[in-house]
């Protein structure tokens, strides 16, 4: 799933959430987990009121993610693996690069791309021009983020050095996510 997470980013990855069904055929018992997003504690209605749009686009409608706590949740309870070898094919896949797919180029949206800075510089190639199918995306940041969940847990994005990375970014944009909600994830 981290894999998907880079190829597919327009529609799964670190800043998302799952819903995952877990079977154990020995124990003859099936788990389920819920590490879907939540809204942030000050996410109020009067923050939307006067243009209810910001609950979908922009800085306010970023919601704590889940993902990397399912991810981490399951691998401590079900993981057989070492966590830095789960993620360690992912980090490679990052750092060559990947083709990008017409689907993906097809869902992101000039508009979406141009109110983001990080985006920008994924998508576009040095003339300004908006990257095709078939284009090589190499999303080093991510790469970066993903070596420091492997060396330091899935925690790390909810209590360790990437939470204070990720609040400050978050804030930067307008945003409304705090440490104390990525603390509070459960």
């Amino acid at each position: 799933m981290f894999c998907n997470g880079i190829v597919t980013m327009q529609s799964m990855g670190l800043g998302g959430g799952f819903l995952m069904t877990i079977y154990i055929k020995a124990e003859g018992k099936a788990y389920s987990l819920n590490a879907r997003e939540k809204a942030p504690m000050n996410a109020k209605d009067e923050l939307y009121k006067d243009d209810p749009k910001k609950t979908k686009n922009g800085p306010l409608a970023i919601a704590v993610p889940g993902e990397l706590k399912g991810y981490w949740t399951a691998h401590q309870r079900f993981g057989r693996l070492p966590w830095k070898d789960l993620i360690q094919p992912t980090i490679e896949l990052c750092e060559k690069g990947y083709n990008m797919s017409k689907h993906q180029a097809d869902s992101l949206t000039k508009n979406n791309l141009n109110n983001d800075p990080l985006l920008m510089e994924w998508f576009k190639d040095k003339d300004g021009k908006f990257k095709t199918e078939g284009s090589k995306i190499v999303p080093t940041k991510l790469c970066n983020t993903l070596k420091l969940i492997a060396e330091n847990g899935g925690d790390d994005l909810y209590n360790g050095t990437l939470s204070k990375m990720l609040v400050q970014d978050i804030k930067d944009m307008g945003g409304i996510i705090t440490e104390e909600d990525l603390l509070n994830y459960q």
